[in-house]
């Protein structure tokens, strides 16, 4: 019985730890109407966020500083949380970098070396999770269940083993 309080006292410290996960960081919006088909939200290295948008996908020298488009591109800035139209052209654009936050396809190096920049390949449960109110909750729960599970795996391992141990010495 002693046992059994000293498991539930773990859990009942483990549950009171359990982290409290803190969303603090802004989303980025979808492109705007009108936007083309490939597109990467880019920080240039002015220090303002930028989403660029192409017909064709885009690609980077292997260097990594530069973002290419091809045939036509539309940019716009973020500004208060939307994207404001910045401009467009029928030509190519070259567009100084400092990193990529987001793409809709993988950005290859123009030698065909490789890719600079993957979107991260995620699960529809995430997504959906991700996408609803019901998502937050659902990964403040995971994010306390993970050491929840390792504290009851531990406890029951020390049970366990005490109990193996005890049989061992008394006969």
């Amino acid at each position: 019985m002693n046992l059994k309080k000293i498991i539930v006292f773990f859990l009942l410290i483990a549950v009171l730890l359990m982290p409290v996960a803190v969303f603090a960081d802004m989303p980025i919006p979808d492109p705007p109407p009108g936007a083309y088909p490939y597109w990467a939200v880019v920080l240039r290295t002015s220090g303002s966020i930028y989403l660029i948008t192409s017909p064709n996908p885009l690609d980077a020298p292997t260097k990594g500083t530069q973002i290419y488009t091809h045939a036509g591109y539309k940019t716009y800035y973020l500004a208060d949380g939307y994207w404001s139209y910045d401009m467009e052209g029928l030509s190519a654009l070259s567009v100084p970098i400092e990193s990529v936050y987001a793409s809709n396809h993988d950005i290859a190096y123009t030698d065909g070396s490789g890719f600079f920049f993957t979107p991260p390949k995620v699960s529809a449960l995430y997504l959906t999770a991700q996408k609803t109110d019901f998502g937050m909750i659902w990964t403040i729960i995971l994010d306390g269940l993970i050491p929840l599970a390792g504290c009851l795996v531990l406890g029951i391992s020390f049970r366990k083993g005490w109990a193996f141990l005890r049989r061992q010495l008394t006969h």
